[in-house]
């Protein structure tokens, strides 16, 4: 490759690439809000009622402050082979100085993400 397409490349790449995350972003948004309005639609028709959890069961649940992962090491408060940096509602990695929530199964995710997903009714079953 010649030296004066790499920056162009980069570029588009760059570019490419930022139209990808504002677009994932949009996505999520939508489909929260989407959710949402599903749920009050079946309430109001009367078909369905929530199931999840307590809002109190919900703040006691552990939470901490996320410190990092250090290179060649398992992420802090893991454990049973577990390494995942990321949160499996949002799929967003954790960032340094988040906020993180962790079941008695020992997952770990962001606050606002596993309350509202424990609140509408996706709740947490411990395993027998």
């Amino acid at each position: 490759m010649e030296t004066g397409t790499v920056k162009p490349a980069y570029e588009q790449l760059t570019g490419t690439l930022k139209i990808c995350s504002l677009w994932t972003h949009r996505l999520q948004i939508f489909y929260s809000t989407f959710l949402q309005a599903l749920w009050e639609l079946a309430e109001n028709l009367g078909e369905v009622r929530r199931v999840g959890m307590d809002m109190g069961d919900i703040t006691r649940l552990p939470v901490h402050t996320f410190q990092g992962v250090t290179p060649g090491a398992a992420p802090a408060g893991k454990d049973a082979g577990s390494d995942k940096t990321d949160c499996l509602v949002c799929m967003e990695e954790f960032q340094t100085g988040e906020q993180l929530k962790t079941l008695p199964c020992l997952h770990m995710y962001h606050v606002n993400c596993i309350d509202e997903w424990l609140k509408v009714g996706n709740s947490y079953r411990k395993k027998q």
